[in-house]
């Protein structure tokens, strides 16, 4: 088979290359016809290879190597970066459920004094109410609730950024709520995991908004404000201005996190970011109950 524009003599010739496909042998052929390179595609044993002069065969080799490069398959995109199924979610869920066991529905008893979400408490000198609330449950609907929703949401969160990035994403964006809630509504006073359940779920739009699959983005947002439709504005103890803010400050954290790319590999600093998160949970209730006597765990 051969190719003009001339096929090179017999003598001083030069093989550039050589395939056992004869389609391949025909492609190399055609690059170098349209490149105004005399050759030849002669059989051999097992193949086909493409023939030049030799005083052709560098500049044959390099258009060529340069046809290869252009239509080298491209690689592709790098996966976002996961984690994969990470116990922050049921381990936050367990949690409250347990705690919900100590404390009991809402009562007058010291943990819901010392730890509701009031706002003259927590804008003058106690700020920690804003951690402290979300621990707290009207009932045990309202816990089992939030349990089960922390359980799926905060997983999903944790796959994309771990578990520490994503229980930091919750606690924030459900004490920012809660505090600016108690600026916005000077008489506001609450309790729940609710509004950082909606954090995390606007969390999860806001790192969508970024992504490359615009329609994905959109399906998040609609599923976030349809869920603040249907389970934040129902029921005697829903707090709607919590959720909503609780929502818009995790959307607008998420929209941080992936505007930064942060992404953090598993490692043991996800793990110790998680046990950090507890551990600020934990210091927020030592100063909310200073010395009260708590022994008895419930007040009854």
């Amino acid at each position: 088979m051969e190719f003009m524009p001339e096929a090179p003599d017999q003598l001083g010739e030069a093989r550039v290359r050589s395939s056992t496909d004869p389609r391949r042998a025909s492609e190399w052929a055609l690059v170098l016809a349209a490149r105004g390179v005399a050759h030849r595609v002669d059989p051999e044993a097992g193949g086909h290879a493409v023939v030049v002069a030799e005083h052709d065969a560098p500049r044959a080799r390099r258009e060529l190597d340069s046809y290869d490069v252009e239509n080298a398959p491209r690689p592709r995109a790098t996966a976002r970066p996961e984690h994969g199924a990470t116990g922050v979610g049921v381990a936050a869920g367990a949690s409250l459920v347990a705690f919900f066991l100590v404390t009991g529905p809402r009562a007058p008893s010291t943990w819901f004094v010392r730890g509701a979400a009031r706002s003259w408490e927590m804008l003058h000198g106690e700020p920690w109410r804003a951690v402290t609330a979300l621990t707290l449950h009207a009932d045990a609907a309202h816990v089992v609730g939030n349990a089960v929703a922390l359980g799926v949401l905060l997983t999903l969160l944790g796959a994309r950024l771990g578990p520490g990035t994503a229980a930091w994403l919750a606690l924030l964006s459900g004490a920012l709520g809660n505090t600016l809630a108690a600026v916005v509504d000077r008489g506001h006073d609450s309790v729940g995991a609710s509004t950082a359940v909606f954090g995390v779920l606007g969390a999860l739009a806001g790192l969508a908004a970024l992504d490359r699959a615009r329609p994905r983005a959109w399906t998040v947002w609609g599923a976030a404000l349809a869920l603040l439709a249907m389970l934040g504005t129902g029921g005697k103890n829903t707090d709607l201005l919590s959720h909503a803010l609780g929502l818009t400050t995790g959307a607008a954290l998420g929209l941080a996190v992936a505007a930064a790319g942060l992404a953090p590999r598993r490692s043991l600093a996800q793990g110790l970011g998680a046990i950090a998160a507890l551990l600020v949970v934990a210091l927020a209730w030592r100063l909310a109950l200073g010395n009260y006597p708590i022994a008895l765990w419930r007040d009854r």
